[in-house]
């Protein structure tokens, strides 16, 4: 009789196949809430929730306009780029699965922002490009674009989730601000390489002026999941 249940378990798991569900894995998780108050923040990634490499830019742990703590980087200087780059636990570079970063974002005057997903300790690929320019509007681009392009638009001095959900296995990224797909998923045009960093900045202007606050960085991995076998094919094989 058990034999029986255990047989009639299987055929019931296994008649249409299926694939294994895998967890979440969570490899960064920064919300400044147990780093030092108004204190330039460490660069000792993301065992130690903070950033790898602050880029030249002055990158403060303060009060947000929101309350609680958060990371302020204010633009210091009139050439570059620049950024604040974060990467994962134990610098894994992501080549497979899914990966979703998130962010909770406050601008606080016109500028040119910067939010670049990249590969571990390098940036020559372009998994994704988003300016937050002057005037509201967002911009986007990656590998396979040739410029920037308008995608949507956000407000100043309100706080902004990003969500960029990249599908490594299909080499495609997806975006969403406060809840509205901004970028559908599209080919990152990526190839050889898996994604190993997140980076906060600026674009070249001459002003000084531009201010933004990092209330939170996380990012999520989910491995592709394991395809089980129809139980016809399993039978088979008895």
């Amino acid at each position: 009789m058990r034999r029986t249940a255990m047989v009639l378990g299987l055929i019931a798991l296994l008649s249409a196949g299926f694939a294994q569900l895998a967890t979440a894995e969570r490899i960064l998780d920064c919300d400044f809430e147990d780093q030092p108050l108004d204190q330039l923040i460490g660069t000792g990634g993301a065992a130690a929730h903070q950033p790898v490499d602050l880029g030249g830019i002055d990158a403060f742990v303060r009060t947000s306009p929101a309350g609680g703590q958060a990371l302020e980087i204010v633009d210091g200087v009139d050439f570059g780029a620049l950024t604040v780059r974060f990467e994962f636990l134990n610098s894994v570079e992501i080549t497979t699965g899914v990966l979703t970063l998130s962010a909770v974002l406050h601008f606080v005057v016109d500028d040119r922002y910067l939010v670049y997903v990249r590969e571990q300790a390098g940036a020559a690929h372009s998994f994704l490009n988003l300016s937050f320019a002057a005037g509201g509007v967002v911009l986007q681009g990656d590998a396979d674009d040739f410029g920037m392009f308008p995608v949507g638009s956000y407000t100043l001095d309100e706080d902004l989730t990003l969500v960029i959900t990249l599908d490594l296995d299909a080499g495609t990224c997806a975006v969403s601000l406060d809840g509205v797909v901004i970028v559908p998923a599209e080919s990152t045009g990526v190839t050889g390489a898996g994604v190993g960093s997140i980076l906060f900045g600026f674009d070249h202007d001459p002003d000084l002026i531009g201010d933004y606050f990092i209330q939170s960085v996380t990012a999520d991995w989910t491995a592709t999941a394991v395809a089980v076998k129809a139980f016809s094919t399993v039978k088979s094989a008895w």
